[in-house]
């Protein structure tokens, strides 16, 4: 949501920025009052996804218009797996152990997070060869002013190793 909202910025677009908060905002209020009443802070959860979900949609659709916008689609498949993995894993996790102390909430939290970024990793093909390149590189076995562009993350260094 976020990310297209402060392109539109970027791109010195503040009024159709405001345009779809403003949308979102009003669906935002009128779930709210539909769903609340009925479902109670589930509802209140249903609405708030709900209308992150159109705020993100309507912004992507308005910065479209304005700038060429690609979609890494293998990306988003990883995080969507990944999110699955550990919904599976706090799902069963709550069905085993009753959630009546604060550390039982706390450590499948942690543990989640783990299984998240080991997932996202494994899956992201990418990031592991430029990371192999740059584990490769940095452990080079040169000494003196040897220099290396190191890769991380996309963005070059160049340092020295002594």
């Amino acid at each position: 949501m976020y990310l297209q909202t402060m392109g539109l910025l970027a791109l010195d677009r503040p009024k159709e920025s405001f345009k779809v908060a403003a949308v979102a905002s009003i669906a935002n209020i009128l779930l709210d009052i539909t769903l609340i009443p009925v479902l109670g802070i589930t509802g209140a959860a249903i609405t708030t996804l709900l209308t992150m979900t159109l705020n993100a949609v309507l912004a992507y659709r308005v910065l479209k218009r304005i700038i060429d916008v690609r979609l890494e689609y293998a990306s988003v498949r990883n995080i969507l797996v990944a999110s699955a993995m550990i919904g599976l894993f706090v799902g069963v996790y709550r069905l085993v152990v009753p959630l009546s102390n604060i550390w039982f909430t706390l450590v499948p939290v942690a543990v989640a997070a783990v299984i998240y970024g080991v997932v996202l990793l494994k899956l992201d093909r990418a990031f592991m060869m430029n990371f192999g390149r740059w584990r490769r590189r940095w452990v080079c076995g040169c000494r003196g002013g040897c220099r290396y562009r190191l890769w991380s993350a996309g963005v070059m260094a160049t340092r020295s190793l002594f």
